[in-house]
């Protein structure tokens, strides 16, 4: 049998293999960004050829922005509230949010998108 189809049978997914020299520290550049995104290197590469870029999310850092998002929530509602008892809000309310939103945006940066 030709060694090309016992190594590439006719019903595989994929036909096409590519081969790619790199250096050691090109290598160990790649085999940490895999296990960082929990991928394995041909998935890895499969996904940089497609989107160029990999994203990833912590689920630690998911849960803190639904919790800070979860209480903005809370003060909209409260503030919500006060309008519709007494026709207005105070600023102190406005300000408490506006900062509870800045808050939320910076952790989302930091977490989720992952830039400092």
């Amino acid at each position: 049998m030709d060694e090309t189809k016992k190594r590439n049978p006719p019903n595989r997914k994929r036909p096409k293999k590519i081969c790619a020299f790199l250096y050691e520290e090109e290598y160990d550049i790649l085999k940490k960004k895999c296990e960082y995104t929990g991928v394995s290197i041909s998935a890895y590469m499969r996904q940089m050829i497609r989107n160029g870029v990999i994203v990833t999310y912590e689920p630690f850092a998911i849960k803190d922005v639904c919790f800070e998002l979860n209480k903005i929530g809370t003060n909209i509602n409260q503030i919500a509230k006060k309008v519709n008892e007494n026709g207005m809000a105070s600023e102190t309310d406005f300000k408490k949010l506006k900062k509870e939103y800045e808050e939320l945006f910076n952790l989302y940066i930091t977490k989720v998108i992952g830039v400092e």
